[in-house]
């Protein structure tokens, strides 16, 4: 009888201590990834008033301080007269919730050249220089579909 109250108590313990995290996540999460895509237009300084269709993909990870760090992978193509392939790029972000700094390279399929670039992402918003042939800065706009990337979902104290 002593064996069966003790086991039967073990057993109360354990469905009590479980559920009192019900629906809250993992209790010690350091940290989230988000994936997101998105689609916007990038206007070019010197490529006249059409921008450019651009679809892309960024991956974030709220780490436990709330920092985000991540990737945005992006290609875009040119509307109108000077439409055709445009840039395939990879860049990695790095910043707090509502703005991130990055830094990155990729392609220009127009130009057949390679091109590295840095800029600031915030919700709606990439801009940024370009450095294409080793030589040319060239500042872009983008407006995109992407808001802000929200805090970590999973706290110790919820």
């Amino acid at each position: 009888m002593n064996k069966l109250l003790s086991g039967f108590t073990l057993i109360v313990l354990l469905v009590l201590s479980s559920t009192s995290y019900a629906g809250k996540g993992p209790p010690m999460s350091l940290s989230d990834k988000d994936t997101k895509f998105y689609a916007g237009l990038k206007w070019t300084v010197g490529a006249g008033t059409t921008p450019a269709v651009v679809l892309g993909v960024m991956r974030i990870k709220v780490e436990s301080n709330d920092d985000r760090k991540g990737a945005n992978l992006s290609f875009d193509f040119g509307l109108g007269d000077k439409g055709g392939l445009g840039q395939l790029k990879l860049g990695l972000l790095y910043g707090k919730e509502k703005l991130q700094g990055e830094l990155g390279g990729g392609y220009d399929f127009a130009k057949g050249a390679p091109l590295y670039g840095v800029g600031i992402n915030a919700p709606h918003v990439n801009t940024g220089i370009e450095i294409r042939d080793g030589r040319a800065y060239v500042p872009f706009f983008t407006l995109h579909t992407l808001g802000k990337f929200g805090s970590r979902r999973h706290h110790y104290y919820d």
